[in-house]
């Protein structure tokens, strides 16, 4: 009755050991995205596809400093379903979305990056460019099974991944790490781990402030040498990775599938395939948990069936509602003050369950998804439309159109009706994310959204919230301790409506990007000798490029020891009683002439300097004087003709 698709003649309905579910929670290079057109059913709605107009070797270049960028006209995403994992009875790619700063990052159990008919081996996780969709090639952490939950730090310095893993880059990892989310290497200052579960699973990650919740189905958690004994649910530090062992709830009968802190209060949510917490009645497959891990009141998850099965999705929200759901194709919202139930809906008995919900700050919605289309039945009675075995359908409340992807009011629970997307595929979105601009990220077995092509990955935009306003202008970098092959900027930031998510450094020579930064610093490094003009972009998360900053001259030496060329051509051109004045034809050097300067013939002593090709000094009469050239690194050439004063 959950009424999953039949896909390669299997039913996608699986048992709860086998059946995990995860989606990142909230949050946070190169041409812009492009626009299609909409869908008749689609409101105020587009469609942004993963695209970038490439050619041969110049797939991953950087983009040239224009300030118009080029129209995308390709698609990105994912395929390769792997199996032998504990959830082969689903069809399904992505499993986990998280973003950090202009980067998202997108687990699942695919083996393959995939861009038009290209295929580029890339297993259980990647990073795409968040503005554009681009794959960034150059992110590549080797893990050896699937990644199911992904979860940013407070401060976006480590990328938290959970999943059905046990080596990560070669090294023994299993199912819970932490990577740099610059590099993909591995954090090893952050070690906590899990194990036992046959294999050890982590489905869902969360945090609040410092404490990190990890569900899944494993029977310890362990770090620095001590291990810990848990039922499947803990909470540790994010920032030292120490296991808090006053918050382990005991969990029977089953696993943990998602969890959500209150946003309002000191309430932990975890939903799943568990039978009781606590060892209390009411708590089967939800339970409302205190800060100390206990069972918090007598309320019970309002079922719609007696089917013996689950419940896989929970989300909070600011408003003080809480979402659950999952199974037989119901999600119901509470108000967390009472636990009164406040909206009750459920897809069509053809639709299917819910698989992902999120909460949008930029909306205040909270999205949920399924593998369901077609009819969607809400009420507000305080009652659920049941789908009990042996009962007949007897329905009431407000039908409306829906389509894989679904609105609802984060403050009074309400099915948001505007909002009609348009999907194709087969088991429907198991990820959510939305960007802080108003977009919504959606992961799982898509083929196409308003009728673009897909892979397994797509971008939806609401146009009322979309983010089109380029930061400010950043200021003009200023170089410091520049070394044969690198050199440190700083600059004035920029500022954003939405918010700065980083910086570009282009080289105005070549056109090209020489290094980005989250912050409004960077060490350039990379660079051989020669002269760099160099300026700075600010980027938000939905692309937008500011104007480009002022221009710094840079020079870097390498290990130069060329000679400039000897200056032609020293002349007097003109003098008075008390000062007299030169000219010369420049010199030339291998990375660039610095200055020159004017020395006393007979003493060897430099009597004046110039950034150019001409001095004014003092008249000293009968010295005879010459001048040469020097270089950054100290070079000088020989001098040149001779004049007396």
């Amino acid at each position: 009755m959950a009424g999953y698709p039949v896909i390669d003649g299997a039913n996608l309905l699986s048992q709860p050991s086998a059946t995990p579910r995860n989606v990142g929670k909230p949050s946070l290079a190169v041409p812009a995205w492009s626009r299609h057109a909409v869908s008749m059913r689609v409101l105020r709605l587009i469609v942004l596809s993963f695209a970038v107009a490439v050619g041969g070797l110049g797939l991953f270049a950087l983009p040239v400093a224009a300030e118009i960028d080029p129209t995308n006209q390709t698609w990105w995403g994912v395929d390769g379903t792997v199996t032998g994992t504990t959830t082969d009875l689903i069809d399904n790619d992505v499993w986990a979305i998280e973003q950090i700063g202009d980067r998202v990052y997108v687990g699942g159990k695919f083996s393959r990056i995939a861009h038009e008919t290209d295929r580029f081996d890339q297993p259980f996780i990647a990073a795409f460019d968040a503005a554009t969709g681009i794959w960034i090639s150059s992110w590549t952490p080797q893990f050896d099974g699937p990644v199911y939950a992904l979860q940013r730090s407070a401060d976006g310095s480590r990328l938290f991944v959970g999943g059905e893993f046990e080596t990560v880059d070669g090294a023994n990892v299993k199912g819970l790490v932490a990577l740099d989310p610059a590099t993909g290497r591995v954090d090893w200052n952050w070690r906590t781990r899990v194990s036992g579960g046959s294999p050890a699973v982590v489905r869902a990650l969360d945090l609040e402030g410092d404490q990190l919740y990890v569900g899944g189905s494993f029977d310890y958690l362990g770090v620095n040498g001590v291990r810990v004994a848990t039922d499947g649910v803990g909470r540790v530090s994010a920032s030292t990775g120490v296991i808090d062992t006053t918050w382990l709830p005991t969990m029977v009968g089953g696993t943990t599938w998602d969890l959500a802190p209150s946003k309002t209060s000191d309430a932990i949510y975890i939903v799943g395939s568990f039978t009781s917490v606590d060892g209390q009645a009411g708590t089967q497959h939800v339970a409302r948990l205190d800060d100390t891990g206990h069972v918090l009141g007598s309320w019970r998850y309002v079922l719609n069936h007696d089917y013996p099965e689950w419940a896989q999705v929970v989300e909070t929200t600011p408003q003080g509602l809480v979402f659950i759901g999952g199974s037989q194709h119901i999600l119901n919202a509470y108000t967390e003050t009472d636990m009164a139930l406040q909206w009750s809906h459920t897809t069509n008995p053809a639709g299917g369950d819910y698989q992902a919900a999120e909460y949008d700050p930029a909306t205040g919605r909270v999205y949920a998804s399924c593998h369901c289309f077609n009819q969607h039945w809400s009420r507000n009675d305080g009652g659920v439309n049941t789908l009990f075995r042996g009962q007949p359908m007897n329905w009431t409340g407000t039908v409306t159109d829906i389509d894989w992807v679904i609105a609802y009011d984060g403050a009074t629970g309400a099915k948001v009706d505007t909002f009609v997307p348009d999907f194709s595929g087969q088991a429907g979105p198991w990820a959510l994310h939305t960007s802080p601009n108003g977009c919504l990220w959606v992961g799982g077995g898509i083929s196409a959204t308003n009728g673009v092509s897909q892979r397994s990955l797509t971008k939806i935009c609401d146009l009322a919230v979309l983010d089109s306003v380029r930061p400010s202008t950043p200021g003009s970098p200023t170089a410091a301790n520049a070394t044969s092959s690198t050199v440190d900027l700083t600059w004035n930031p920029s500022t954003d409506n939405v918010g700065v998510t980083g910086y570009e450094v282009y080289d105005n020579l070549s056109g090209q990007v020489i290094a980005t930064s989250p912050t409004n610093s960077v060490t350039v490094t990379g660079l051989a000798a020669g002269t760099y003009e160099l300026y700075v972009k600010a980027q938000d998360a939905d692309g937008n490029r500011s104007w480009r900053s002022g221009i710094r001259s840079v020079v870097l030496t390498g290990d130069d020891i060329t000679r400039p060329s000897t200056p032609r051509g020293f002349n007097i051109a003109s003098s008075d009683a008390t000062t007299i004045s030169f000219v010369w034809l420049p010199s030339t050097d291998n990375v660039g002439v610095v200055g020159y300067e004017i020395l006393d013939v007979a003493t060897g002593a430099v009597v004046a300097t110039s950034a150019t090709t001409e001095v004014t000094m003092p008249l000293t009469p009968g010295v005879t004087v010459a001048v040469r050239a020097y270089d950054a690194a100290g070079n000088r050439s020989w001098r040149s003709n001779t004049q007396t004063m």
